[in-house]
């Protein structure tokens, strides 16, 4: 932090003064306070002039320095080597300074006494972000005695399993830059488990939810999604942290903006005036999932750094994840690529979770699919006789009037869900009417079968023009059987389009004589359900029994009745 626009001037006149010049840097602790002081002058005049992005600028340029620091140790040493031996004459060859700059860096190499020890340590610090501080307070220790006790079983499979993972994951952590503490991040997210799903419909080892996923280069649709895909989800977790430690400078708080969203700590830091993550998890703004997090993340990555220093003793730890790459640019069905190198799908699959069918996906060029070590040659000799994969099972539906996606999906077999991402629809409610939406029907099922599946079924209304709704009904099918407008069936039953319910009697015919019935608010004929009510409450009302009114509308009796229901009174 910069204290005063004083202070920085004083420390520029200094320089300028000659105090700390190149000439008198006789020992390593005078470098370093000309390194210090070089980064501050230069930023001083733009942050006094910024002070809104002060915080980001500095952080940015002490890395850019940090970067270029073993650049200015070296032409330290240069200079030392020539100090205590000056040249002979002022002009040398070319060849002869080629050779003495390689004789200082011998020397620095192979006399590493010649530095004090606070240099050598500083030049052999990485390049990146600071690790997470590990502290243990009273909300850590809570989960420090959870994972040692309620908690261990899970916690020693995590532990067994970090073993395939974390190599991998530390090397995409350090190459962007980043502490390699943060795997536990994924540990408590998911215990390493590329199928975790969670009630938020995150999805991964690193448990991002669909759009989250997709913003930060992830694939996600009906036959890939790589949030289940270690290295990839790695890559683009890594990509994600560090924007959120770009923005909030402390890794408490890029966990918690991780857990919660970057918008929810801004807010929260906006409402409460601090920057403290212990701080901000006193309020009741943040959910306590929130407030545990950064407590849970810290007592995983204390215990899986000494497990045995916690009880943790007799851990068998999985062998790190390796695997042959080799790029498949058709869609091609697992079992084949099995059979041309020796494995077994289950071996692929393992190997390659993003994969959600068996069969590597299409308009993917660049698809790069994993097989056990030393098959790739095989696959890649195979791999032009193998038969590609005809995209054929599926089939094109005209979405029509009323009609809800999940009785679409009721109809073809197939979940809501697979639609949805198929057709890359971002919400169940997102369709109309006569827009066309392509089916997958799943393999070995007759497509013509199943888009008709549903029409064999008896439609049938009684005297007074009322109809039982069956399972899979909409008002546009409904319309057309009983040969009345889907608007009418709305009037009449005074009902939405996606408020049909298996077991709903609701009127499918013009009848004057009950309309009018109805309009004079006599109900003796037939009563509409309301909120509460039950078949002993209908039956008192209307002077008949529950045998009565469970016979003449063929209920079970034990069914709750839902409100909107019609009911005949006997």
């Amino acid at each position: 932090m910069l204290k005063s626009r004083g202070s920085d001037l004083n420390r520029e006149k200094s320089l300028q003064g000659g105090e700390l010049s190149l000439t008198k840097l006789t020992s390593p602790r005078s470098f370093s306070i000309l390194f210090d002081s070089c980064v501050e002058t230069i930023a001083v005049e733009f942050v006094l002039q910024n002070d809104d992005n002060s915080r980001g600028f500095m952080n940015k340029l002490h890395r850019l320095f940090y970067a270029a620091a073993p650049i200015f140790f070296l032409s330290f040493s240069a200079c030392q080597a020539l100090k205590s031996n000056p040249p002979s004459h002022i002009e040398k060859t070319d060849q002869e300074v080629a050779q003495e700059l390689n004789q200082v860096q011998l020397d620095s190499q192979q006399e590493p006494g010649s530095m004090d020890q606070e240099v050598q340590d500083f030049a052999k610090q990485e390049v990146g972000l600071p690790e997470v501080p590990m502290m243990v307070n009273q909300k850590v220790q809570i989960w420090l005695e959870y994972f040692q006790g309620r908690g261990s079983k899970a916690f020693a499979r995590w532990l067994a399993r970090s073993g395939r993972y974390i190599p991998m994951m530390e090397r995409i952590l350090s190459e962007n830059g980043l502490p390699s503490n943060l795997v536990y991040l994924s540990m408590i997210e998911s215990g390493f488990t590329p199928h975790a799903y969670s009630r938020a419909a995150a999805v991964g080892p690193w448990q991002f939810v669909r759009r989250t996923g997709i913003h930060y280069g992830l694939k996600v649709n009906w036959w890939i999604d790589e949030r289940r895909h270690p290295e990839k989800s790695t890559i683009a977790a890594a990509q994600y942290l560090k924007d959120l430690y770009d923005e909030f400078q402390h890794w408490y708080l890029a966990a918690a903006g991780y857990n919660a969203g970057e918008g929810k700590i801004s807010r929260a830091i906006s409402r409460y005036q601090t920057e403290d993550y212990w701080e901000l998890s006193k309020y009741r703004y943040l959910k306590p999932e929130t407030k545990n997090y950064v407590p849970k993340m810290l007592a995983a990555a204390m215990i899986a750094s000494e497990p045995q220093k916690y009880g943790f003793t007799n851990i068998i730890y999985e062998e790190p994840i390796s695997y042959d790459r080799v790029i498949v640019s058709e869609p091609v069905e697992l079992k084949h690529i099995a059979a041309a190198i020796g494995a077994s799908v289950s071996d692929l699959k393992f190997l390659n979770p993003d994969l959600l069918r068996d069969v590597t996906p299409p308009n993917y060029p660049d698809y790069e699919l994993h097989v056990p070590v030393g098959t790739g040659e095989a696959l890649l000799a195979a791999y032009p006789n193998l038969p590609r994969y005809e995209i054929k099972d599926v089939v094109i539906h005209r979405v029509r009037s009323g009609e809800a996606l999940s009785v679409i999906a009721k109809r073809y077999g197939v979940s809501t869900q697979s639609i949805m991402s198929y057709n890359n629809l971002k919400s169940a409610n997102r369709i109309r009417a006569g827009q066309n939406l392509t089916i997958p029907i799943p393999s070995g099922r007759s497509a013509t079968r199943a888009s008709y599946q549903s029409t064999k079924k008896v439609h049938h209304a009684d005297e007074k023009g009322m109809y039982r709704v069956q399972s899979g009904d909409t008002l546009w099918d409904l319309s057309k059987i009983f040969g009345v407008s889907v608007e009418n069936l709305k009037r009449w039953n005074q009902i939405g389009a996606r408020d049909l319910r298996p077991g709903q009697w609701i009127r499918v015919k013009d009848n004057s004589g009950l309309d009018a019935h109805l309009q004079k608010g006599q109900t003796k004929d037939v009563y509409t359900v309301r909120r509460g009510d039950s078949l002993w409450e209908i039956s008192k009302q209307h002077d008949v029994t529950v045998a009565m009114l469970v016979e003449k509308n063929q209920l079970d009796p034990n069914e709750t009745l839902r409100p909107g229901t019609k009911l005949f009174i006997p």
